[in-house]
């Protein structure tokens, strides 16, 4: 969760800027973190958990199936060595040929993904001048090279920006979609944290 905190420093070791977000971290081994942030070191603490959860395992080739041998007349199946010379074959049961057929059965995975964009203008404004924007769906992390979650929701008339985010495994890290950053609109450097990231998600 990120939210505007002010008159308090970014809890990053050593930053003294202002911390304008507050985030809150669940680990895959069960730790969780709560921390004011400043823009920079909130796009940090998510590299951070990127580098943490590491690289999704690559998932082994589907298997082939061993090549079976039919009858290249009336397709029985013959309990027969494949490649075997035209004079060594004997004829088939049902119609006596010895023409031969070589049937390989090969599987494969497709996955789909999708992702909704979803954007709120007000009647009489020009192109291009929402005041809501939120995304959400699949996304896919290149650091991981898989594919997670995102929610992501802007909203320029309450100045607030939220993200919710989770990687491939179980649950390695995520922010509540229900939390939300709130910006103080006095607050230059909470005005410009208000603005999403895009370290996260399909974006290095």
């Amino acid at each position: 969760m990120s939210g505007s905190v002010t008159g308090s420093d970014c809890d990053w070791s050593g930053c003294r800027e202002p911390g304008t977000h507050q985030v809150h971290v669940e680990h895959s081994d069960g730790r969780n973190e709560d921390l004011r942030l400043c823009r920079d070191h909130d796009d940090a603490i998510k590299a951070r958990v990127r580098q943490e959860v590491g690289p999704k395992p690559s998932e082994p080739p589907p298997p082939t199936l061993p090549a079976t041998v039919a009858c290249g007349e009336c397709g029985r199946l013959l309990d027969e060595p494949q490649g075997l010379p035209a004079d060594q074959r004997q004829p088939c049961a049902d119609c006596g040929s010895t023409k031969r057929q070589v049937r390989v059965t090969a599987e494969d995975r497709l996955e789909m993904h999708d992702s909704v964009t979803m954007v709120g203008t007000r009647a009489g404004q020009p192109k291009g001048r929402w005041f809501q924007r939120t995304v959400s769906g699949d996304s896919y992390t290149r650091d991981h090279h898989a594919w997670g979650e995102r929610i992501m929701d802007v909203n320029r008339e309450r100045d607030s920006y939220r993200e919710a985010l989770v990687f491939w495994m179980a649950r390695p890290w995520k922010v509540p979609p229900s939390s939300a950053i709130t910006m103080n609109p006095e607050d230059e450097d909470a005005r410009k944290a208000s603005k999403p990231s895009g370290q996260v998600g399909g974006h290095d």
